[in-house]
């Protein structure tokens, strides 16, 4: 049998997969209807489509299941295997011969082809499937190793995790169907978007992917309400458990709750077995007992997760985060004033506070406070007073060739590079300002209460003193983003205000890169002079939120996240909107009813409305049309669907 692999859309790198084997031949996932044109004359030049024997759909999603009816055109008379909702709608809507996997008995064999169906439920779709070759040992994994477009050198284990995180709903069922292909001697994995994964790369990928933690699900809630929201807080204590059960021995885990109100389980993981405890109170206990037994260790490395929760699901932060700090100075001076003999412990202790919060808190390169020690250190000194005549400053600098620099000298030399700038920022920073390391490949510098009139010559003399240094490998040119406290709505909260001005130092930075090198984009530069428009978003969702922020990108559009209709609405009334995205199901009301509201004034009735949903019916398509919505998007949204939807309506808009 021959593997042949087609690439159907080289950006994404999607294939469809022709198994040949004589007369006979099966093809994997042909793709969406613009996938035709390139998909038909590549089988043509393998077989002759009236031959091929077999259509294989492992999903039922949009861009899997439009091109058959061209297939069909162009000459398959064969019979279609798919899951059973496909079967229904194939057998509606194209009146094709049609097979479900179960009336196989999950298995297909033809002369020379013997496939085995494994299923693969919400992977990303509750009835998908993946393909294995019975005879070579491969895997058509659809969905499950898929992966993400290479960003900088990305390894093929950082692709795939990302594509999971952003595509699939959690890591449990990646973990189940990776247990599940355990079972079968593997020899190469065919995922439907990315490159082979060969031999060689198997086991190291299926450990690091094994690891790789994230809660997509909607699992969390239990039951809504008018008045309130019910959470499953066994579920969230047990991916606690499984945090830590990844980062010490599971002995270590189990003999913290040993004497404790919580009983755990060992099969197959860690969880919680039974608790006198329910609701909020086991929630909170569990984080009070943790800190009881091991101090603020533990309760650092858990953090993310809590605060992952808080700002996904609403949920409370337990009360032991909000009084920690307090808590272990009184610990340290109690353990002082109680016995001499204690005193080891307690510097031990301090210790360790202090070498995990250095860890946490410093970038390994350049050893700058990190970008989030950065925030907290903002949410402070946005509280204090300003000198009149004085702003807050924070500005971002970026090397323009610092990837030049790593291609041409090796990764060693481009940290060397940071390092470097760093250094001399530090030489000519301002009075009382702090330096911290961006996320990504920048230094920040913000300047608390300066003058108005000192900023622009200053950063200036900085950054052109940094372009004249000696101490790089070669030459830099640096680019220069400027944002100020007064730009951003003082009535917003805190928190609100440091997001904002980060965000416009980001955003200024695109810019900056659009424009060229060596540029400094600051507060003299309109927002409007370059953004070709603004989306309001409305969806509860972090990861979608960052994704569609990300896919906005390409086309300089601007992003307003909301995660409420009353919040979008103000929104509306505030800012000029060029485009509306919405989530049918919100906490409070939906989808439908923010554009029935709108659609009751004057001034916003008309702006595009797209609504999107995870579930796409019969009867969301008729309530959008009664409202008159001009487009229905089912998640996970493919990025050149949207973007292309975006491109017409841009056309259409400039041609009234």
């Amino acid at each position: 049998m021959t593997i042949k692999s087609i690439l159907i859309e080289p950006e994404v790198k999607r294939h469809a997969f022709l198994l040949i084997n004589g007369k006979d031949s099966v093809l994997i996932d042909p793709g969406a209807k613009y996938h035709a044109e390139i998909l038909i004359p590549e089988i043509e030049k393998n077989i002759e489509i009236k031959n091929l024997k077999y259509i294989i759909l492992q999903s039922n999603d949009y861009l899997n299941i439009t091109s058959i009816e061209l297939l069909v055109k162009a000459g398959f008379d064969g019979s279609i295997i798919c899951n059973e909702t496909s079967f229904r709608f194939i057998e509606d809507a194209l009146k094709h011969k049609v097979t479900c996997i179960s009336d196989l008995d999950n298995e297909l064999h033809i002369e020379g082809i013997n496939l085995a169906f494994i299923t693969a439920p919400f992977l990303p779709y509750h009835e998908g499937f993946v393909t294995y070759d019975l005879d070579h040992y491969v895997i058509f994994s659809g969905h499950l190793f898929s992966q993400d477009k290479e960003i900088d050198g990305d390894t093929l284990e950082m692709m795939v995790n990302r594509f999971h995180e952003h595509t699939l709903p959690s890591i449990e069922f990646v973990r189940s169907a990776i247990k599940k292909l355990r079972k079968y001697r593997i020899k190469a994995i065919y995922p439907r978007l990315g490159r082979k994964i060969e031999l060689a790369e198997i086991n190291d990928l299926v450990i690091d992917v094994m690891k790789y933690d994230f809660y997509n699900t909607t699992q969390v809630v239990e039951r809504v309400n008018a008045k309130n929201v019910t959470y499953n807080y066994e579920m969230i204590c047990n991916h606690m458990l499984k945090k830590l059960t990844s980062v010490y021995h599971r002995s270590d885990v189990l003999n913290v709750f040993a004497d404790s109100k919580i009983m755990l389980t060992l099969a197959p993981d860690i969880e919680i077995d039974a608790s006198e405890l329910s609701s909020y109170k086991l929630y909170n206990y569990f984080f009070e007992h943790i800190f009881e037994k091991k101090g603020v260790t533990w309760l650092v490395i858990l953090e993310p997760i809590v605060k992952k929760y808080k700002q996904l699901y609403k949920i409370k932060r337990p009360v032991i985060y909000t009084t920690d700090a307090y808590k272990q100075q009184s610990k340290i001076v109690k353990l002082n004033e109680t016995t001499s003999e204690l005193t080891e412990q307690v510097k031990a202790l301090q210790l360790e506070i202090n070498e995990t919060t250095d860890k946490m808190l410093r970038d390994e390169t350049t050893e700058l406070y990190n970008e989030r020690f950065m925030k907290e250190y903002l949410y402070q000194e946005l509280e204090k007073d300003i000198s009149p005549a004085h702003v807050h400053v924070l500005a971002l600098f970026h090397i323009d060739n610092l990837l030049s620099i790593n291609k041409k000298y090796g990764t060693p030399q481009g940290d060397e590079t940071l390092r470097s700038l760093a250094y001399d920022l530090n030489n000519h920073k301002f009075e009382r300002s702090m330096l911290f390391k961006q996320s990504g490949p920048g230094i920040f510098a913000f300047i608390p209460n300066i003058k108005l009139d000192d900023v622009q010559q200053n950063l200036l003399t900085c950054r052109n003193s940094i372009q004249e240094s000696d101490i790089f490998v070669e030459p830099v040119t640096v680019s220069l983003s400027v944002a100020l406290s007064n730009e951003i709505d003082s009535r917003f909260d805190t928190r609100t205000r440091v997001s904002s001005l980060i965000e416009l130092t980001l955003k200024r930075m695109e810019l900056a890169k659009s424009l060229g090198k060596s540029q400094i984009i600051d507060y003299t530069s309109s927002e409007r002079d370059y953004i070709d428009g603004t989306v309001l978003l409305v969806d509860e969702d972090e990861t979608y939120q960052n994704m569609m922020v990300k896919i906005f990108e390409r086309i300089n559009y601007k992003v307003m996240i909301t995660s409420d209709i009353y919040e979008a609405y103000e929104k509306l009334k505030n800012e000029p909107i060029d485009m509306i995205i919405s989530e049918i199901n919100l906490s409070k009301l939906d989808g439908f009813q923010f554009k029935h509201m709108i659609n009751q004034t004057k001034d916003y009735k008309d702006i595009p409305f797209i609504i999107v949903s995870h579930h796409k019916n019969l009867e969301v398509v008729t309530r959008a049309n009664l409202l008159d919505i001009d487009m229905i998007l089912q998640k996970p949204i493919i990025p050149e669907e949207l973007l292309g939807l975006i491109n017409r309506m841009r056309q259409w808009k400039n041609r009234l």
